[in-house]
């Protein structure tokens, strides 16, 4: 629940659109996905598969790696 409400906080702040899953979708689709996507594995990070169901531990694991990737 930690990481879910610092993701948030994050997202809040402006890192990428806070307009909901939609937003973020849109943000990674174009942004990401060239080098994410299905079969792509740039830096050993795919996106293509990732749930947007923040109360699964390892969904919400990847999800603050991704985070880290865009604040750094």
């Amino acid at each position: 629940m930690i990481r879910l409400a610092t993701l948030l906080v994050v997202l809040a702040a402006g890192a990428v659109p806070a307009s909901g899953f939609d937003g973020i979708a849109g943000f990674i689709e174009s942004y990401c996905v060239q080098c994410h996507g299905d079969n792509k594995e740039k830096g050993g990070i795919t996106l293509h598969d990732l749930s947007s169901n923040f109360e699964d531990g390892e969904t919400a694991d990847r999800w603050l790696e991704v985070l880290s990737q865009l604040t750094t």
